[in-house]
């Protein structure tokens, strides 16, 4: 059942308060009144319009990281159709076109837009720039770093419509073609390590950077060779038919010792993942470790993975049990290895994903360690306010507990710990999971297969049937998964799910979205765990350092009194600053004034602010990270979602301790 509407009402006239941003900003203590007349006279003086936000941005006086928060927060951004009707480009007639449009084809208001030919491309993108603050860049005659191409593999990119442009330090500048995706943002900032600045522009100025980035240095070359009639040949090809048998099970043998050594590599490194990229040069071996890629220094047997890359990929492909004749489609395939660790002989499990690009077919490996299997709640480094109350709320007979944030959170950890702790022998456990990552023998694990027709909804309602006190569902991922996974709690089951949100508040505007009704909303959710994981200080070359003003100005209005502590990079931590990593969350358990204002469909910041007396807030549990010298701030900035910095600027204030 969707919002009612005289409920949409509330929503909308809540958030068109008759503030203006600046006194908002003055207000929350983001800005002075000296600060906001500056900016004032300084637009008055333009010939352009210009924001007072943009205005202050430029000025310095914010960061766009917090005026957009801030416009988000508080609803004071203008929807791009109401945008372009102010600015006179479209009419309402148009508009209400456009949005049947869009609905009958599930597209953007903006696509939609261009379609009708109501607008072009060009207009709708910088309009769109205008409406989030985010530069609309023209990049005629302007030459991209082919390196580039290292920090985000090329068919992601090219899936997702994003570029890297540039990189500043710890600050990578993205082309998007969606800049309104915050979620595509913060999971392109978790998985490469960098702090993000968005810009955009047309789909095909898109497009050229793509193949600037991406493209062979010696394309052009290649095309002239064939354009003057020369004939390449395939040599390997030729060389695979010619070669001695000797020679070939040579390559073999030496494929099966890199493959080998490649997986030693990544397990003495407690890395989680192997990515194997191929590039115009060959395979570039990359692993992540703490949640960041790096290129670990692997002296000769790069070159040798060159050399034999194809023999090393269908060796790969061979021990995962996938099929080494198809390269033009993606596979999935598991295998497993016995290794020793502490003179004792362990089994682990690798996952592999392959997808075929341009130059080749890309691996990537995820490690699934046993020994590092999820136990208990107890041991996943949470407070001891937050544990207490995360294993109460899961203790319960009955309800839905959402574990929420972005790929590489740490969410599926978690789900497993929280099972393993309410498990006893007394009750049944039943799992939906996509895929299965560790196996436990005291549960019942179902993986999904959508070929067959096995997915969430029909493992849910199989899983009914079978009497379980606990349900595991991998993720709610449309709106008949949610609404099965909350009629299932209705009917006397605790389930346990995951959602992709920022933080613990935003999962009621995600769980609305997906046409669940509040009521059952209400009545069914028990608590909402937010999580990230943040590096933490290398234990061995951790010194004490000073951060910089701006780095303190983020987070806070005073700088506190703390001792800060930086990893300097040393050869245990593979000279980063940081060795293994650590979760900081925050916990909501909706009290009886949020259900209120969650069933009158109040405002998602009236709710932020009620939440604050039922809530354990990330930012309280990173203050007591930093106080006990276990991660830095600039770790926390690259981590944490800014509603959280946001909350440093009030943890002296009180008004949100639980």
């Amino acid at each position: 059942m969707s919002l009612p509407e005289k409920n949409k009402n509330n929503v909308t006239k809540a958030g068109l308060s008759s503030r203006k941003i600046g006194e908002i900003l003055i207000e929350e203590g983001l800005i002075t009144i000296g600060q906001f007349q500056n900016a004032l006279k300084y637009q008055k003086k333009l010939k352009k319009h210009m924001s007072i936000g943009q205005i202050l941005v430029n000025q310095k006086a914010i960061t766009q990281k917090m005026l957009n928060f801030v416009l988000d927060r508080f609803q004071k951004r203008f929807r791009l159709g109401d945008l372009l009707i102010k600015l006179g480009i479209i009419t309402k007639q148009q508009l209400e076109i456009a949005l049947k449009y869009q609905k009958k084809m599930g597209i953007r208001i903006g696509d939609a837009l261009v379609k009708l030919n109501f607008i072009t491309e060009d207009v709708m993108k910088q309009t769109l720039c205008t409406q989030m603050n985010v530069p609309f860049l023209n990049f005629a005659n302007i030459m991209f770093a082919p390196e580039l191409s290292k920090l985000i593999n090329k068919n992601y990119a090219l899936k997702h419509g994003v570029v890297p442009i540039a990189t500043i330090g710890q600050t990578m500048t993205l082309l998007i073609d969606d800049p309104t995706n915050a979620e595509l943002i913060e999971e392109l900032q978790q998985v490469t390590g960098y702090s993000i600045n968005v810009v955009t522009s047309t789909k095909s100025a898109i497009m050229e950077a793509f193949y600037e980035v991406y493209e062979d240095e010696n394309e052009e070359k290649k095309k002239s060779e064939t354009d003057s009639g020369i004939e390449l040949i395939n040599q390997d090809d030729e060389e695979e038919n010619t070669e001695p048998k000797y020679i070939n099970a040579q390559r073999r043998k030496k494929a099966d010792h890199l493959a080998q050594r490649i997986l030693a590599i990544a397990l003495k490194n407690f890395a989680s993942d192997i990515h194997l990229d191929v590039g115009s040069r060959g395979i570039v071996p990359r692993f992540r470790i703490d949640g960041v890629l790096q290129e670990l220094h692997l002296g000769s047997i790069k070159r040798d993975l060159n050399i034999h890359s194809k023999e090393v990929v269908s060796r790969i492909k061979i021990i995962g049990g996938l099929d080494i004749t198809e390269k033009r489609r993606p596979q999935d395939g598991r295998f497993r290895v016995v290794t020793k660790k502490n003179e004792q002989k362990v089994n682990v499990d690798f996952r592999i994903s392959i997808v075929p690009g341009y130059y080749g077919e890309n691996i990537v490996i995820r490690i699934l360690d046993p020994q590092n299997a999820p136990t208990s709640i107890d041991k996943l480094g949470f407070s001891k306010l937050l544990r207490d109350r995360l294993s109460k709320t899961v203790s319960r007979p009955t309800g839905v507990v959402l574990i929420t944030g972005p790929t590489g959170s740490g969410k599926s950890t978690t789900l497993y710990s929280a099972l393993m702790s309410v498990y006893k022998p007394g009750i049944k456990i039943l799992t939906a999971e996509d895929p299965i990552e560790y196996v436990y023998d005291k549960i019942t694990q179902c993986e999904l297969n959508e070929k067959i027709g096995n997915t969430f909804v029909s493992y849910i309602r199989a899983f009914l049937r079978q009497d379980p006190d606990v349900i595991m569902v991998g993720e709610i991922r449309d709106s008949k998964t949610a609404d099965m996974v909350f009629k299932a709690a209705q009917t006397g089951h605790l389930v346990l799910t995951t959602l992709h949100t920022n933080d613990a508040i935003s999962s009621i505007t995600r769980l609305i979205g997906l046409d669940l009704d509040p009521s059952l909303i209400t009545s069914c959710l028990t608590g909402v765990l937010a999580q990230r994981l943040v590096r933490r200080n290398c234990q061995h070359c951790k010194t004490e350092y000073v951060p910089s003003k701006e780095l303190l100005k983020e987070f806070f209005s005073d700088s506190p009194d703390i001792l800060w502590v930086k990893g300097q990079g040393c050869s245990k931590c593979n000279h980063t600053g940081y060795s293994g990593r650590i979760i900081i969350s925050e916990f909501w358990t909706p009290s009886q004034e949020d259900a209120i204002l969650i069933n009158k469909g109040g405002s998602i910041d009236s709710l932020r602010k009620t939440s604050y007396k039922s809530s354990i807030l990330m930012a309280d549990e990173a203050m007591q990270k930093l106080k006990d010298g276990e991660t830095t701030l600039e770790e926390l900035l690259r981590t944490l979602p800014f509603s959280s910095i946001y909350d440093f600027r009030h943890i002296d204030k009180g008004f949100h301790k639980p």
